[in-house]
């Protein structure tokens, strides 16, 4: 597998890790509050995803940056 294509698996692998417990953050306060779940769910789950996929793509990039230092 080719290292451009393991990253871009890596990152929506975790972005969507982080959206999904996000979303299930979001459900569970939202039940919590008494308020409507699906809006607290999607909400929460965007933000998250968001934080993730941002996270995720720097992780790698600096990832990437190390390993061409190395050589």
């Amino acid at each position: 597998m080719s290292r451009s294509k393991e990253t871009v698996e890596s990152v929506l692998f975790g972005s969507g890790l982080t959206a999904l417990t996000g979303a299930t953050t979001g459900a569970t306060i939202a039940v919590l509050k008494n308020a409507p779940v699906k809006q607290y769910a999607i909400s929460t789950g965007l933000n998250c995803g968001v934080f993730g996929a941002t996270f995720f793509s720097k992780f790698h990039i600096k990832k990437k940056k190390k390993i061409k230092k190395k050589n």
